[in-house]
């Protein structure tokens, strides 16, 4: 019988287990670690949108109320909601709000937050007072 004829020894075997036995623990940490991350970003890209429609929404019916308000999306939705408005002393018909979009997540509380302006008759300022539409400018608070 010639060599090429023969196959694989029990040592290339034995070797080529033992490089599989190293690598493959590192490959299912990564594929583990792509899916959480994949799930947490499509949270927060959940949350975000929730935001900007609550946020939307306040704007829509004018003048806000003052004092704090929460709720959900709805019947199974994992995601709640609560607002927090109050009405600046210096300036006649400007409100100070805070919109917090909230969920949990592998056990722990996680939350997306927006604190702008917003005029009684319905037109928002800027984030924190600057020009423009009102609207999420960027996470805040523990769930970033």
């Amino acid at each position: 019988m010639r060599r090429a004829d023969r196959g694989f020894t029990l040592l290339e075997v034995l070797v080529a287990m033992a490089i599989l036995a190293a690598v493959l623990p590192t490959v299912m940490i990564a594929f583990t670690t792509s899916a959480r991350s994949r799930s947490t970003a499509e949270r927060e890209t959940t949350a975000a949108y929730l935001l900007r429609d609550k946020l939307s929404e306040m704007e829509a019916l004018g003048a806000p109320e003052e004092g704090e308000d929460q709720g959900d999306f709805g019947e199974g939705s994992l995601f709640t909601w609560a607002t927090s408005v109050a009405s600046l002393t210096e300036i006649e018909e400007l409100y100070d709000v805070t919109v917090r979009v909230q969920w949990l997540e592998a056990g722990e509380q996680r939350e997306l937050a927006v604190r702008t302006y917003m005029a009684g008759g319905g037109q928002a300022g800027g984030q924190d007072g600057g020009a423009g539409q009102g609207g999420p400018g960027g996470p805040q608070g523990p769930g970033r």
